[in-house]
């Protein structure tokens, strides 16, 4: 058995200074739009419960 962590990106920085900025400006613009697609597609009604489980840009 291998010593695996389960989170293999606690590691990882994250988004920081001008390139957090910049992938937040583009989440903020784009990410309505394609909640907005996978809400139709998905045929989602207000008696449905969605849970975003954050699978990234």
């Amino acid at each position: 058995m291998s010593d695996v962590c389960v989170n293999h990106h606690a590691d990882h920085p994250g988004f920081a200074g001008l390139p957090g900025i910049l992938c937040g400006v583009v989440f903020l613009l784009t990410g309505r739009v394609s909640g907005r697609l996978a809400a139709d597609l998905t045929e989602v009604t207000r008696d449905d419960h969605v849970v975003d489980i954050g699978c990234g840009p």
